[in-house]
């Protein structure tokens, strides 16, 4: 599984993320990407959804997330926000966010 994370906005605006494939990744880590992915694709909707807007409008400085996953040649993508996203949702962008770096746009 191959997963693409990109992190925009929030406070300071920069652009973080990362590349990771679960099979270069110790064990335990590799297992644990991939389990997270499991409970985001298998949770229900966040209230308000994923959706361009969260609901009351635009929130200063929340940032804005975009997960690719690429396993057995299907693409899924997952655009999460801060304030409107699960559980399993913001447990994997914790996980995500403690390896990315910032990129450019």
């Amino acid at each position: 599984m191959r997963v693409t994370f990109i992190q925009a906005g929030g406070i300071t605006g920069v652009s973080r993320g990362c590349d990771i494939d679960s099979a270069t990744l110790p064990g335990p880590e590799g297992e644990q990407l991939a389990k997270l992915v499991r409970k985001l694709e298998s949770a229900p909707p966040a209230a308000g959804g994923a959706g361009p807007a969260a609901p009351g409008g635009p929130k200063p400085d929340a940032a804005s997330y975009l997960v690719r996953v690429e396993e057995a040649g299907r693409t899924r993508e997952y655009k999460l926000a801060d304030g409107s996203m699960t559980d399993s949702a913001a447990e994997l962008v914790r996980f995500l966010s403690s390896r990315a770096k910032p990129r450019r746009l």
